[in-house]
């Protein structure tokens, strides 16, 4: 059986009383709270929303920026047993009406810069009654509003804490969209701490500082908090990855461990060494999947790598081994399988495949609550996600015969050309080897002879010339003739998401334009 001790809101009842005035949060922009503090402070907002007549199982709607305030809104929720439902904060228009109407929230708390885009939204639609806005000075709206002082007044009384078991809702995180309306997935207190714990047995301990740039309303954002609570450790939050930031940032406050995504990587690399890269604080980084360039990353900041794999569904059921320092990563590797998992590759009929064969990776468990419950008020989504007992993840990959996972693409990822299925990561990775190329992104491109042609999409390095011939020539030197791309098109910025994950699907809406570069109109043929 879970121990609810192992739930975060009771971690950090329990911290708050042995290591009180131990650091537990920080902000970049210079705002200090202990463990002790942290407590309060989650004391404070849950006496709060009861006041507001909060309860458990209620849902309120977080639109907030990456914040200590996000932070006490999720906790103070908690404590009440009921469920937070944090809002992407690039959501807008039609998009966020479809996350408020889906969710059902009676409450949101945002602040006054967001709150702006509920004035263009029909609330009437929801059933949304309050809405906290964090300013003395909040805009009026269509639903009752109550500003940061009477959201913190005098009514506000000592309320039984219900402090959460592992199997209570910790949160309903809205899925990006990308093949349709957002889903709220259901994600459990098991499962979030089935994610965090991945690096416990790496030596983590009370010393150790997280760097987090990942948004609050991402599980990625959530991890870095839930792991450090469990070993006592502190966090530092930026509410955005900034290139310029990251390194005077790990440097002033001795960050230790932090996530590096593939584009951070880039960019991270794009800034000109300097003698001192390999000597800051930082010792660890986490990584999914493996960039193309982590063992330079790796070696230029003097780091250690772990890698997993995990989506907002699941709980990090493939698992790296731990820090690598020395050697080289397997390309696309993501682990094995770590208990209480259990993962197929799977064909479209759910059969399984044979060793180093192609197909979709599907997930269970022999732990309850440590996968999502489905997707909140969507029958038929949740039941074709659990199709035949298994939780099917979208997720090319291929096992070897030692048990290994790697990770190819997202199947809608995946390129079929003139019978061939090609991975968007791998011609990616490719394009990326190149010195000029800061960022790629490769998509599919509807053909005239059927199936499908490859287009790139390059965002270059500072003062770089670009070339496509070149570039073209570069390319069929390191890859099978099928997968050169028949088009390129350079992009002064890739759309990022908040978790700096390439938006490919405002790729695909773009279609070619005048700027796009057509190898077989230029008249090049690449040799089988």
């Amino acid at each position: 059986m879970f121990d609810q001790e192992l739930v975060l809101p009771n971690i950090l009842r329990r911290r708050a009383s042995e290591v009180p005035d131990h650091i537990f949060l920080r902000t970049a922009d210079g705002k200090v709270f202990t463990y002790f503090q942290i407590w309060e402070e989650c004391k404070r907002w849950a006496q709060a929303l009861a006041a507001l007549n909060v309860s458990q199982e209620d849902l309120v709607a977080i639109l907030l920026p990456t914040s200590p305030e996000a932070f006490f809104a999720w906790m103070g929720s908690s404590l009440l047993r009921a469920r937070q439902v944090p809002i992407n904060t690039g959501y807008r228009g039609a998009i966020l009406q479809h996350v408020l109407e889906n969710s059902g929230a009676r409450l949101i708390v945002t602040d006054a810069v967001l709150a702006e885009r509920l004035a263009r939204i029909d609330l009437n639609k929801t059933k949304v009654e309050k809405i906290v806005v964090l300013s003395n000075n909040p805009l009026s709206l269509d639903c009752p509003v109550v500003g940061r002082d009477a959201f913190f007044n005098e009514n506000c009384h000592e309320v039984d804490l219900k402090l959460p078991h592992g199997h209570d809702i910790a949160s309903i995180t809205y899925t990006s969209g990308t093949t349709g309306a957002s889903k709220g997935v259901i994600v459990y207190w098991s499962q979030l701490y089935e994610t965090s714990r991945n690096l416990l047995k790496h030596g983590l301990s009370s010393d150790d500082c997280h760097y987090s740039a990942l948004p609050l309303f991402h599980v990625s954002g959530q991890m870095p908090i839930y792991l450090m609570a469990l070993v006592g450790g502190s966090v530092v939050l930026r509410s955005s990855f900034s290139t310029k930031e990251f390194l005077p940032d790990i440097k002033r406050f001795g960050c230790t461990i932090t996530v590096v995504l593939e584009a951070m990587a880039n960019f991270l690399l794009s800034v000109p060494e300097n003698p001192d890269d390999a000597h800051i604080p930082l010792r660890y980084i986490m990584t999914a999947p493996i960039p193309a360039n982590i063992d330079h990353f790796r070696k230029r900041f003097g780091v250690s790598v772990a890698t997993a794999y995990n989506m907002t569904e699941i709980a990090t059921p493939l698992d790296g081994g731990g820090f690598v320092i020395d050697g080289t990563l397997p390309k696309n590797y993501c682990g094995r399988v770590k208990p209480p998992f259990e993962c197929r590759v799977v064909d479209e009929n759910d059969y399984e495949v044979p060793h180093g064969q192609f197909g979709q990776l599907v997930v269970r468990s022999t732990s309850p609550w440590t996968l999502n419950g489905g997707y909140l008020n969507d029958p038929q989504a949740s039941a074709a996600a659990w199709r035949n007992g298994w939780f099917h993840t979208g997720d090319g990959f291929i096992q070897n015969a030692e048990g290994e996972f790697f990770f190819l693409c997202r199947l809608k990822d995946a390129i079929r050309r003139r019978g061939e299925n090609i991975s968007a990561q791998e011609v990616e990775a490719e394009i990326l080897a190149h010195d000029g190329v800061l960022a790629a992104a490769v998509i599919a491109y509807p053909s005239a002879h059927g199936e499908d042609d490859v287009k790139a999409y390059v965002q270059l390095q500072d003062g770089v010339e670009f070339d496509p011939v070149k570039l073209i020539e570069f390319l069929t030197h390191r890859m099978p003739h099928f997968m050169v791309p028949r088009y390129l098109e350079v992009i002064e910025s890739m759309p990022l998401t908040p978790t700096n994950k390439i938006q490919k699907q405002v790729l695909r809406e773009r279609g070619n334009s005048a700027g796009t570069w057509d190898r077989e109109a230029a008249g090049i043929r690449i040799a089988r």
